[in-house]
């Protein structure tokens, strides 16, 4: 990890050197993501403030929402489902949309840990075709699998769990997991081993 640490810090100085100031907050929102998986939540928090910090001195939008969406999925990891719910209640004008696909998914899975299933569902029907973006696909099949829990459709749980591996994308899974009780317990009904 030490070694990532000093290549990250040589990356990042280097795009700073070529005036790319958008990189060092891209950077740290990668840097967050990964504090994140490992559980490390105080050690992302920290990350996800500077990187917010950077962004909103250098006035990236993409930047600015992609560390809303990170700091929401904190937030679902956390248990602070409500929280995560009003991160994402507001989509931004001027972004991709694949970062306005990502916060809309990040919120449908949030409705869903808060056992709100039909909001969930209206969220996902908004969202554009998904095929080549794979994180918000992962957001929405791991949204679909809390949905399928809620109404204790453990078929239905295990069928998008499967649909997520074959997307590659297991970090909304991970995230799904740690919000979601129903989720923990339709997995352990299927005798699956979580992926916390």
């Amino acid at each position: 990890l030490d070694v990532d640490h000093q290549l990250d810090a040589r990356a990042l100085a280097f795009a700073e050197d070529a005036g790319l100031s958008f990189v060092r907050p891209h950077g740290l929102v990668a840097r967050a993501v990964a504090l994140l998986g490992l559980g490390a939540y105080a050690g992302a928090a920290d990350v996800l403030a500077e990187a917010d910090k950077l962004a909103v001195g250098i006035r990236d939008r993409h930047n600015i929402i992609d560390v809303k969406i990170v700091h929401a999925k904190l937030s679902l990891c956390r248990g602070d489902v409500d929280g995560a719910i009003e991160m994402t209640e507001d989509v931004p004008r001027g972004i991709t949309s694949g970062l306005a696909a990502e916060l809309g998914a990040t919120q449908a899975l949030a409705c869903a840990c808060a056992g709100q299933n039909s909001r969930s569902a209206e969220l996902i029907q908004k969202l554009p075709k998904l095929s080549s973006l794979p994180d918000a696909a992962a957001l929405v099949l791991a949204t679909q699998a809390v949905a399928a829990a809620n109404a204790d459709d453990d078929a239905l749980v295990v069928r998008y769990l499967r649909e997520i591996s074959d997307v590659g994308a297991v970090d909304a899974l991970v995230i799904a997991q740690r919000a979601s009780s129903a989720l923990i317990e339709a997995l352990t009904r299927a005798d699956l081993q979580p992926e916390l």
